[in-house]
C-alpha cells in the first residue's frame, strides 16, 4: 500500500518537499526520477546563505501519489532529513521559498538560533506542544507540514486557513517547549 500524507487528497493544495542534501546527496537525482515536474530549487540560492550553495537543502514539488513516498518512509536518510510543506495552489513558490529561507534563522525565547526545519526530529519533539502563534510562524504560507516518524508513519502539523502573510524576521518562537532546547 502506498503511503499518503493527510493533505494528499486535496486538489486545492500543492506539496513541496524540503530535503537536507548533506544527508541525502542524491535528492536532486531522485526528484527528477520520481517527479514529472519537480521545479527544483536550492534553498540558499539568492539568500544570505548563498556562499553555502553546495550544502543547500533542496526544495521540489512532489505529487500526492509520488513514487518517492515509499522511499521517504523506508529510507532512514530520507525519513530523518525531509519534510513536506502543503500550500494552497495560489501560493507562489517564491513566497514559500522566502518563508523557508527566513525560517532558517529564528529567535527562540529571544535567542538567535539556526533552525533545521527539514529535520523530522525537530517536529517529533515539538509539534504537539506549539502554541498557535508559533504554528503560524512556522507554517508561514503553508496549511500543513508533514514528516515521517521513527516508525515510518507520516505525521502532520496543520492549521486552517493558512495565513499568506509572513512574520517579521527573524521569527520569534515563544512556545514553552523551546525552554527544553535552550
Amino acid at each position: 500500500m502506498m503511503p499518503t500524507f493527510p493533505f494528499a487528497s486535496s486538489p486545492q493544495l500543492q506539496h513541496w518537499i524540503l530535503v537536507d542534501t548533506l544527508r541525502v546527496p542524491n535528492a536532486m537525482q531522485k526528484a527528477y526520477e520520481h517527479e514529472a515536474l519537480p521545479e527544483l530549487r536550492k534553498l540558499f540560492q539568492n539568500s544570505q546563505f548563498e556562499y553555502l550553495l553546495d550544502q543547500s537543502p533542496v526544495l521540489f514539488n512532489i505529487s500526492a501519489n509520488s513514487s518517492l513516498l515509499p522511499i521517504l518512509t523506508t529510507s532512514f536518510a530520507w525519513r530523518s532529513s525531509a519534510v513536506i510543506f502543503s500550500v494552497p495552489n495560489s501560493t507562489s513558490i517564491e513566497l514559500l521559498t522566502e518563508h523557508l529561507i527566513n525560517l532558517m534563522t529564528v529567535n527562540m525565547l529571544d535567542k538567535p538560533m539556526l533552525f533545521r526545519c527539514y529535520n523530522n526530529a525537530v517536529w517529533m519533539q515539538v509539534a504537539n506542544k506549539l502554541n498557535a502563534a508559533d504554528i503560524n510562524s512556522l507554517l508561514g504560507p503553508a496549511v500543513g507540514l508533514s514528516w515521517v516518524n521513527e516508525q515510518g508513519a507520516i505525521e502532520s502539523l496543520f492549521r486552517s486557513p493558512a495565513m499568506a502573510e509572513l512574520a517579521a524576521t527573524p521569527y520569534r518562537l515563544q512556545s514553552d517547549i523551546w525552554h527544553k532546547w535552550m
